[in-house]
């Protein structure tokens, strides 16, 4: 019975922080419609608004922060959760149409990153 009790009082600080995700999540489909499948924007979108109100309970519970910031971090959570999703099947997409090794495309990513975060490097 006692179980079931703290069960709930799981879910109900959750609760607290699920509309905030929803608007990540939101915002995280809609940045990133074109590299997922319907099927995978559903998956990563069901997964990021999970994400959401654990990593804002995480920032108020455990690392002991305002209610404000676990509210922010609840919000923005999904999105960085969607893109690192969106990477990793860019990532992937880019490794099928691409016959070099992994290490390669990865590489001249970097490279490339580089390049545009530092102009003056050629």
């Amino acid at each position: 019975m006692n179980d079931r009790r703290d069960l709930w009082a799981i879910v109900e600080s959750l609760l607290i922080f699920a509309p905030f995700s929803l608007v990540g999540a939101f915002f995280g489909d809609a940045i990133r419609k074109d590299v997922l499948t319907p099927r995978q924007r559903a998956a990563a979108s069901l997964f990021s608004w999970i994400m959401g109100p654990v990593l804002g309970l995480v920032t108020v519970t455990d690392l002991g922060w305002s209610l404000v910031t676990g509210f922010a971090v609840a919000a923005a959570a999904p999105t960085v959760t969607y893109d690192v999703i969106a990477l990793v099947k860019a990532f992937l997409r880019q490794m099928q149409d691409d016959p070099r090794s992994w290490i390669a495309i990865v590489r001249d990513t970097l490279v490339a990153a580089l390049s545009a975060l530092l102009p003056w490097r050629k």
